[in-house]
């Protein structure tokens, strides 16, 4: 069973840091639109000295992690953006220091690398909004977008159904303007998730994140051990690079060939960031190679278009909680609560 963090309250201290990317120096409006928003969920924002760093050093941004995590008042703690390199803090991160205290831990792109080296010591962590982006933009998305956190991560719901937001942006405003801090492309209309294969509902636990990230921990000491795949629900998708459907066959054979997708429960793939319809269609035609012929699993189901990943508004999805994964309704719930405590006086 994973390890889960406590459940938030109101006037609980959230840390907020840069893995990766000094983005808060560059966008500062940006920043501060997603701290406001932290905020207006009755949380109080702590920031740590390389947050707004623009070139922080790898030792500065673990001396920040380290001491969130040690810090005994702080509850969560939510990257400010992703980038390209925190994978290089993973060997010099304390282990121990983060075994013993489990927090709510919130990010996706880049931050995948951290959400993963947390799994591997069996804590939960969570998928979804960074500050900048998400979180800056929370007022332009349906109000189910913040209605999850409340669900999730302050009410600890033992269960909570998914749901489809409707609309959908590639994107955001250009943010060296600081009246766009809040703004993203425009919201258009999205049919919701897809089934391409399978019948039958299953139940896992999830694991996934972004494609190309997920390959740069791959062969690491962090990534899954054989066992953590079975029954696991994978979840994948591209970045804002927007990687062809080419890619995700790739990536997926190379699993395969290792084994890892031999017992895996199911799969859902994130809404493809700058795809139009037939992209889309490549896409889904792609997963269906891969997964049914290719890997031999054409028993396993799969749902693309999912909304999370690299478009907005994006699900708060906690790796290590068990799902269910309904093909016959389309329908993707968490059925266990992902955090803990959620009655205990602090």
């Amino acid at each position: 069973m994973a390890v889960k963090p406590q459940r938030l309250r109101p006037g609980d201290v959230v840390a907020v840091v840069s893995p990766s990317w000094g983005g808060p120096a560059l966008f500062p409006a940006t920043y501060e639109a997603g701290l406001n928003t932290l905020r207006g969920l009755g949380l109080v924002v702590r920031e740590y000295p390389s947050a707004r760093a623009a070139k922080a050093s790898v030792e500065d941004r673990v001396s920040d992690i380290h001491a969130a995590f040690a810090d005994q008042d702080v509850r969560a703690i939510v990257a400010s953006i992703g980038g390209e390199d925190s994978v290089r803090l993973l060997p010099r991160l304390d282990s121990q220091l983060l075994a013993d205290n489990p927090k709510i831990v919130l990010g996706y792109s880049d931050t995948c690398t951290l959400l993963v080296y947390l799994r591997s010591l069996g804590h939960v962590a969570f998928h979804g909004p960074s500050v900048m982006g998400g979180l800056a933009q929370a007022a332009s998305y349906p109000g189910t977008f913040l209605e999850q956190f409340t669900s999730i991560l302050f009410g600890a719901a033992s269960s909570f159904e998914y749901p489809s937001f409707g609309v959908f942006c590639d994107g955001y405003e250009d943010w060296s303007n600081p009246q766009n801090a809040t703004r993203t492309k425009p919201l258009v209309s999205d049919s919701g998730p897809r089934v391409v294969q399978g019948q039958c509902l299953r139940r896992g636990v999830l694991w996934g994140g972004c494609l190309e990230i997920l390959e740069m921990v791959k062969g690491t000491p962090w990534w899954p051990k054989p066992e953590a795949w079975r029954d696991a629900v994978v979840f994948i998708e591209g970045s804002e690079e927007v990687p062809p459907p080419e890619l995700y066959s790739r990536v997926l054979r190379s699993w395969a060939a290792a084994g890892n997708l031999d017992h895996v429960a199911a799969l859902l793939v994130g809404r493809a960031r700058g795809y139009d319809a037939s992209q889309k269609q490549a896409l889904d035609d792609a997963v269906r190679t891969a997964i049914g012929v290719e890997a031999g699993r054409p028993d396993m189901p799969v749902i693309t278009n999912c909304d999370f990943g690299h478009t907005d508004p994006q699900w708060l999805l906690p790796m290590g909680c068990m799902v269910e994964v309904d093909i016959q309704r389309t329908r993707i719930a968490l059925t266990e609560s992902a955090v803990s405590n959620p009655a205990a006086a602090r």
